[in-house]
């Protein structure tokens, strides 16, 4: 499922650790983002995929987010997958 598990666990529990400290870890995961990351070309045939903006729209969120809870993983995805 994930590329990396280990390394996004390691985080998340240095994360936790640092909480008394006021050190908030959140690890956002984006799905397929329409982008020209990698060399790809952003494209209006990749109109299925997420924007930057939406993965962005997250962070802002995020960095907005109650002090008294801590969300520490956030899941993207595009709601209509291609076909």
């Amino acid at each position: 499922m994930e590329k990396f598990p280990h390394r996004l666990e390691f985080l998340l529990g240095d994360g936790l650790q640092g909480r008394r400290a006021g050190i908030r870890v959140s690890c956002v995961l984006p799905g397929s983002v329409n982008t020209e990351f990698g060399g790809d070309q952003s494209s209006a045939h990749a109109d299925w995929k997420l924007d930057a903006s939406d993965i962005a729209r997250a962070v802002i969120d995020l960095l907005r987010h109650p002090a008294r809870s801590l969300p520490s993983r956030v899941e993207l995805r595009p709601s209509v997958p291609r076909e």
